[in-house]
């Protein structure tokens, strides 16, 4: 089960009720188009927006609607209405953050991860006594033992800093803001959208030198550290824009007993 950050403690439970089918809609076309597989139009996202919003499927391809509206029953019932996947909105300090996390995991069982979109947005109650690179660090340090304290995995989204310009930049001593992230955290992934290719008239440089020069419907992956694993491994996974599907690109035949784990190598992660 997966949670992104809320506060149990100040949402009214009628609030939270009479804006669930609200949440539900918006909920379904975030990630619905990746839910199908798919492509039920040239523009997947917005063709769901419009069914929520007219209530017919005059924007989705005539051969697709009738599996689409299977597909809508089958993603509400499995994934929203039993709770499986929840996203809640809820803008708080790091330190309600980690106390809704801890509470979460006393009451609930079926946990399986926290995700924290993103780090950059966390901040602390009182933030007049210290400057951002000191607060970061204090809210490393809560994340971290309210992961070691609950066990659970922790997973936060973070941007890098404008001195990445392409590919070949990718770097976690670039993560914005970052100060101890490198340190605290167990596992660190940088990522590289082909379909963007960077900040130079010459196209999106990658790790090996070569030159990107149009865009590519592909994503750079990199492990940065790995207490457990190393780092330096990388893999390029496929991207599908329209559906928000990610994909990997090694066979699912090959067995695990075929990859080694060895610095600056694909693999598949």
């Amino acid at each position: 089960m997966c949670f992104m950050y809320t506060s149990l403690f100040e949402i009214q439970r009628d609030i939270f009720a009479s804006q669930r089918e609200i949440f539900i809609k918006s909920f379904f076309v975030q990630y619905r188009d990746t839910f199908i597989e798919k492509e039920i139009s040239l523009n997947n996202r917005r063709s769901i927006e419009s069914y929520f919003r007219e209530g017919n499927c005059d924007h989705i391809n005539k051969a697709c609607r009738e599996q689409f509206l299977s597909d809508k029953t089958t993603f509400f019932e499995n994934l929203a209405i039993t709770g499986k996947l929840n996203v809640f909105y809820s803008a708080m300090p790091a330190e309600q953050l980690s106390q809704a996390i801890k509470y979460l995991r006393k009451n609930r069982d079926d946990i399986g991860a926290v995700f924290i979109d993103y780090m950059q947005l966390l901040s602390l109650v009182d933030t007049k006594r210290l400057n951002r690179q000191e607060q970061l660090k204090h809210i490393c340090l809560l994340l971290k033992d309210c992961a070691v304290e609950t066990g659970l995995p922790l997973i936060i989204g973070a941007q890098f800093n404008r001195q990445v310009t392409c590919e070949a930049d990718l770097s976690p001593t670039y993560i914005s803001e970052a100060g101890d992230i490198e340190r605290i955290a167990s596992l660190i992934l940088g990522f590289w959208n082909r379909n963007f290719l960077g900040f130079s008239r010459e196209g999106n440089k990658t790790k090996k030198g070569e030159t990107i020069d149009s865009p590519r419907p592909e994503i750079y992956a990199e492990i940065f550290k790995g207490r457990k694993i190393g780092n330096g491994h990388n893999t390029i996974l496929k991207f599908h824009g329209n559906m928000g599907l990610i994909s990997n690109t090694i066979s699912d035949t090959l067995s695990p007993s075929q990859f080694h784990p060895l610095a600056n190598q694909s693999l598949e992660f």
